[in-house]
């Protein structure tokens, strides 16, 4: 264009402007920013460029003018872009070339056609060449298309002519080439990331979960000394990790030392009657023909007692065991009902007295859980207690407290926190098995509550609290 102006300053040709008028000035401005367009997947490509033709006349002295200004500029240009430039006039002659073609007319082709209206247009066209295996620096060579691109020239309105550029397309192999410096320092760039990721993955996480592995194999041998954390955790997940590994592996030792002890008690509760019976049985052997009724009698509900004594273990036993897996989530209880049950059955052992409030809202368990805990400990306030007993049931806020309360003797303050524990009994001479008041801590600690001993001016005072079912 500054080309075109200062031809017409020079007074070159009488002064008429060539060309079509572009119609949109906005969008003849915008034809200076050019976004790509062309894709191989998708762009048609066109058949290879015709021959320029031959023609005789010319193009506009402005035109003409104007392309001698600006011929070396364009033989510069090549050399940097790398791209073969045509000048096309308003007549569609070439009035300046990087490559040849020097005032050939090339006004049909679409490039110019289309660019002589006031249109930029882009193709891809295909390309014949002689380089079969072309060197690397010059792989480019070897591409079979090649981008033509065609821009008008306006000035003051007018489209004075057409630009036109062509060159083959950079590859992947070419541009990865001219730009190896920049990727050799990408990549080392890289690698150092990737050592650094590496280095403080194996700073925080690898060798953490190494030492938490060790921890875990060491709590499974059963070394006690495993249950604390690991020194370097890292990261907070696995310090967490290892907080909880380490509270399992105390709550596991802490169960297999309960178990043990349990265990042992079992074996010994059931080791007296089982004792019992079998000298019994040895006994009967030896001299049941020396013995009378009356000694055989005795020694045969001696071996009754004791049987009944071991069905009771057994079946208390069943029920402590079932304690610990209970789900009361969706057990619902009427505290009523069940007392009032328990006081019928009892009655032939001994008086009982209820009183429960009125409208006492259900508890999370199931009618025969709650029938189980407080007959237990209407039981044991019969045996170790005088009558009459009372129970008495109420509401609490979000509880039920249900208590029982004899007429005995009472408990011992030192011996009142012992008396939960498995297997602990005033009165293992009589057939006690020490697991009435540990079922019931079970069943209730099992759905949400608990059990206590209150004082009293007299007898001894049992009440346990359970939650309200939602």
């Amino acid at each position: 264009a500054q080309a075109v102006r200062g031809a017409q300053t020079q007074g070159v040709g009488d002064g008429t402007p060539f060309g079509s008028p572009v119609r949109n000035q906005r969008a003849a401005r915008r034809l200076l920013a050019r976004q790509p367009q062309l894709d191989r997947s998708t762009t048609d490509v066109l058949p290879d460029t015709p021959l320029a033709e031959r023609r005789a006349g010319g193009d506009h002295p402005v035109a003409v003018a104007a392309g001698q200004a600006l011929g070396d500029l364009l033989v510069r240009a090549t050399r940097t872009t790398l791209s073969a430039i045509r000048i096309v006039g308003p007549h569609g002659y070439v009035v300046a070339t990087s490559r040849g073609a020097q005032g050939r007319y090339l006004g049909t082709w679409p490039e110019v056609e289309r660019g002589l209206g006031g249109e930029a247009t882009s193709f891809l066209r295909r390309r014949h060449t002689s380089h079969v295996a072309p060197s690397l620096r010059s792989v480019s060579r070897g591409t079979p298309v090649r981008v033509f691109v065609g821009h008008p020239v306006v000035v003051r309105g007018q489209v004075w002519g057409v630009v036109v550029l062509s060159r083959t397309p950079l590859d992947v192999i070419k541009a990865l080439y001219l730009n190896r410096h920049e990727l050799v320092g990408g990549l080392v760039v890289l690698l150092l990331v990737v050592g650094l990721v590496a280095f403080l993955t194996s700073r925080l996480i690898a060798r953490p979960l190494r030492d938490l592995r060790a921890q875990a194999e060491r709590v499974a041998s059963g070394d006690r000394a495993a249950v604390a954390r690991i020194p370097h955790a890292g990261t907070r997940e696995v310090a967490a990790l290892s907080e909880a590994l380490a509270a399992m592996a105390t709550s596991l030792q802490g169960r297999a030392a309960y178990l043990e002890a349990f265990a042992q008690n079992v074996s010994h509760a059931f080791k007296t009657p089982l004792t019992t019976i079998r000298g019994t049985v040895e006994l009967l052997q030896d001299h049941v023909q020396d013995m009378n009724a009356a000694q055989r009698a005795r020694f045969l509900d001696n071996l009754a007692a004791e049987a009944a004594r071991l069905d009771r273990l057994v079946r208390r036993l069943m029920v402590l065991a079932r304690a610990d897996v209970l789900d009361p989530a969706h057990e619902r209880a009427d505290v009523g009902e069940v007392v009032r049950s328990v006081e019928v059955r009892a009655a032939a052992r001994g008086e009982v007295v209820t009183h429960v409030q009125a409208d006492l809202p259900p508890v999370m368990a199931s009618p025969e859980t709650l029938d189980a805990l407080v007959d237990n400990l209407v039981d044991n306030a019969l045996k170790h207690g005088d009558a009459p007993v009372r129970v008495t049931a109420e509401a609490r806020g979000e509880t039920v407290a249900i208590t029982v309360h004899d007429s005995g003797p009472g408990v011992d303050a030192e011996v009142a926190d012992k008396l939960f524990a498995p297997f602990v009994t005033t009165a293992g001479s009589t057939g006690g098995t020490g697991l009435g008041l540990a079922i019931v801590r079970a069943l209730a600690q099992a759905h949400g509550g608990d059990v206590r001993t209150r004082p009293a001016d007299r007898g001894a005072c049992f009440e346990v609290t359970l939650p309200v079912a939602r």
